[in-house]
C-alpha cells in the first residue's frame, strides 16, 4: 500500500504515520511488515528512505521541517488469519511506558498532573516567546542533524 504521509493534504482525508502502519500490520493482527519506505518528492531530487519501527528505536519517528510532499510505501504480508483489531493498536511509546511499570498506580503516573512532562509543558508555555527557548525547541524537533530525516529513524536508500 502507499499513502500520503506529509505535506499532501489535498490527497484524501488523512495523512498516515509509520507508527500507525507498524501497529496495524502487526503480528497481533496476523500481519508482518516486510519493508516500509518513505519517498520525499523534492523537486528534481526525490529521496527514498527506509523507515524504522518506532517500537525498535523506542521513540516517535517524525519528519520535520519539510516543504515537499512525502509518500509512505508499506509492504506487508499476512502471516496468519486472525481477527483484525482483536488487540487494539496502541502507540508504541505509550505501550512501552505502560509495560515498564508493574502496577496500575504506576501507569497512572504517566499522565499525572505532577509528572515531569506536565511540568515541562507548563514551563514551556510560560517561556514560549523567549528566543533561547525557541532555538532549543527548534533543535529538539530538528533532531540535531542537517536536513529533515534523522538517520536514527530513516536510512537513505540509493
Amino acid at each position: 500500500m502507499f499513502t500520503p504521509t506529509n505535506n499532501a493534504m489535498g490527497h484524501g482525508f488523512y495523512q498516515f504515520s509509520p507508527e500507525l502502519m507498524y501497529r496495524v500490520c502487526h503480528p497481533d493482527n496476523g500481519y508482518k511488515i516486510e519493508r516500509m519506505h518513505i519517498l520525499d518528492l523534492r523537486l528534481f531530487r526525490p529521496r527514498l528512505y527506509e523507515v524504522a519501527d518506532p517500537s525498535d528505536v523506542r521513540d516517535r519517528v517524525m519528519v520535520t521541517e519539510t516543504r515537499s510532499p512525502a509518500i509512505l510505501f508499506v509492504q506487508a504480508v499476512r502471516t496468519e488469519s486472525k481477527p483484525i483489531f482483536a488487540v487494539t493498536p496502541q502507540q508504541s511509546d505509550y505501550s512501552q511506558r505502560w509495560d515498564d511499570h508493574a502496577t496500575e498506580a504506576d501507569k497512572d503516573k504517566v499522565y499525572s498532573k505532577n509528572s515531569t512532562g506536565q511540568k515541562f509543558a507548563l514551563l514551556l508555555r510560560r517561556h514560549i516567546h523567549n528566543p533561547l527557548v525557541q532555538k532549543l525547541m527548534w533543535l529538539r524537533y530538528k533532531g540535531f542533524y542537517p536536513g529533515s530525516y534523522s538517520p536514527r529513524y530513516f536510512k537513505r536508500l540509493r
